[in-house]
């Protein structure tokens, strides 16, 4: 028998952006996580390491538009 698996779903938005001072550009990461608002968030190693950390929280990548990352994990 198959096992059907609930997932639930989230998505990083990526903005890159250059600061007034002709610095390297920089990102913006947002976070929308499954019944939560978005929010900013974080990571030294910008989005690759934050996108890092979720495959390490189980999270799958399905799709990208964009600067948008959709990522989806079983449902605990």
């Amino acid at each position: 028998m198959a096992v059907t698996h609930k997932w639930e779903y989230c998505a990083v938005y990526v903005s890159v952006y250059q600061d007034g001072s002709g610095g390297a550009p920089r990102e913006m990461l947002e976070i929308k996580m499954p019944d939560a608002q978005k929010t900013g968030v974080s990571n030294a190693h910008g989005s690759v390491g934050l996108l890092n950390q979720l495959g390490t929280d189980g999270w799958e990548l399905v799709d990208v538009e964009g600067g948008t990352f959709f990522l989806k994990r079983a449902r605990k």
